[in-house]
């Protein structure tokens, strides 16, 4: 019975000293959003107002599928960011969990066998 108390304890300082060590890593995380956020508006403004000048009057959808477009690619890419500065690198790069090589390692090219060196 003795075992229950302490593994409490020890559960619950675990989860105090994750929260410390999160707390500057959201804290910049949220930094960054706010800064990516401003930046990403104002990007999209000079891309709106570039595309609008071009597609002027009936090319006006072309020019709303052009910014959407740009809009879509900024955004994914302040996610990745934000899941890298966060800690979460893992995810945002799609690593493998396993640290061997890749079962498809190799020289590239299917169904090649190596050739015998010839000693002349």
């Amino acid at each position: 019975m003795t075992q229950i108390p302490s593994l409490s304890t020890r559960s619950l300082s675990n989860f105090v000293e994750g929260v410390a060590v999160a707390i500057p890593r959201l804290l910049s995380g949220l930094t960054f959003l706010a800064l990516a956020y401003a930046t990403v508006r104002i990007v999209l403004s000079v891309v709106r107002r570039s595309i609008t000048r071009l597609h002027v009057g009936d090319r006006e959808l072309v020019a709303d599928l052009i910014v959407t477009l740009v809009s879509i690619f900024l955004w994914f890419g302040v996610a990745l960011t934000f899941l890298a500065i966060v800690g979460t690198g893992d995810i945002a790069s799609s690593r493998r969990a396993s640290p061997g090589p890749s079962p498809r390692s190799g020289s590239g090219r299917r169904g090649s066998t190596p050739t015998p060196a010839t000693g002349s």
